[in-house]
């Protein structure tokens, strides 16, 4: 089977599983070369919108933590994989659970883009990239309709 033939049922769910279990959790960043386009995007609560330069960087930070990604769910619908992800990480010595919610776009077989949603305040907190207290801006929230 061509590994890029997107028409095989489940070909991108065993990708998006691949992505999450090589990159994040057996720190693999050659395998982000293998499965994601030249123009991917991934949209993260705390650095915004990061092309390829900017996710290797957030590889790097994040390989020095103790971390463990579980996905807990997921569901394919044609060219979009939506996942329920939970993890266990030690942050500043301290153990930690994080949940979250990532939708996955691929192309020719490839991800070119990725939206994630998680526990951003209290890790954030923890990581030390947010003050205590401060709220994370989703890159999908929108502001308030004027009334």
């Amino acid at each position: 089977m061509d590994p890029r033939d997107t028409n095989a049922a489940g070909i991108n769910a065993e990708r998006a599983r691949r992505i999450f279990d090589a990159i994040w959790n057996e720190r693999r960043p050659e395998v982000f070369d293998q499965l994601c386009a030249p123009d991917c995007l991934i949209h993260d609560p705390f650095r915004g919108t990061l092309d390829r330069t900017g996710f290797e960087l957030l590889l790097t930070t994040a390989s020095a933590l103790e971390m463990q990604l579980f996905v807990d769910e997921l569901v394919e619908a044609g060219d979009r994989i939506a996942l329920r992800w939970s993890g266990e990480c030690i942050v500043r010595g301290e153990p930690m659970l994080v949940t979250g919610l990532s939708l996955l776009r691929f192309r020719d077989g490839l991800l070119v883009e990725q939206w994630s949603a998680w526990d951003t305040p209290h890790f954030g907190e923890l990581l030390g990239l947010v003050p205590h207290g401060t709220e994370a801006v989703l890159p999908f929230d929108r502001p308030s309709p004027p009334a």
